[in-house]
C-alpha cells in the first residue's frame, strides 16, 4: 500500500476524489431539507404500508418499514436481521438451482477485498454538456 500511495494512479484517484466532492456540493438557495425529507419520507410510508401486506403470515419473517430502514440507515443493528442479495443467474445452465446452493453456501460472508483482483480508475472531466 505504501508504494501505491506514491504512484501516479494514487495522486490521480485523490484528484478525482477531490473534484468529485467539490462538484457533490449543494448549492446555496438549494431546499436540502425538504428532499432529505421526501427521499426519506416516500421509501419509508410505502415500506410500512407494504408489511399490512403480510400481517397475519406467521410463517414469513418480515422486517420492512421503519425497522427494516433503521436497520439499513441508521445502524440501528449492527447484525442485520434479514441480509439478502439479489445475484441473476443465467438460464441456459443445466443444474442451475444446485450450482446456486452451492454458491449460496460460499456466499454467507464475502469482503470486497476477496473477491477484488484488480482495480483500474478511469478519470475524466466534461465542461460542457453535448
Amino acid at each position: 500500500m505504501a508504494d501505491y500511495k506514491k504512484s501516479k494512479d494514487w495522486d490521480t484517484l485523490h484528484r478525482m476524489i477531490s473534484l468529485k466532492s467539490m462538484l457533490s456540493l449543494t448549492p446555496p438557495g438549494e431546499p436540502v431539507g425538504l428532499l432529505a425529507a421526501q427521499s426519506i419520507g416516500e421509501p419509508s410510508t410505502q415500506m410500512t404500508l407494504n408489511t399490512f401486506h403480510f400481517a397475519g403470515r406467521g410463517d414469513m419473517n418480515v422486517t420492512l418499514g421503519i425497522p427494516r430502514l433503521r436497520e439499513i440507515l441508521m445502524m440501528a443493528s449492527k447484525t442485520i436481521k434479514t441480509p439478502s442479495m439479489d445475484i441473476p443467474f443465467r438460464t441456459d445452465v443445466p443444474n442451475i438451482h444446485r450450482e446456486a446452493n452451492k454458491l449460496r453456501r460460499k456466499l454467507t460472508r464475502v469482503s470486497v477485498a476477496s473477491v477484488l483482483e484488480y482495480a483500474a480508475i478511469t478519470d475524466y472531466i466534461q465542461l460542457q454538456p453535448q
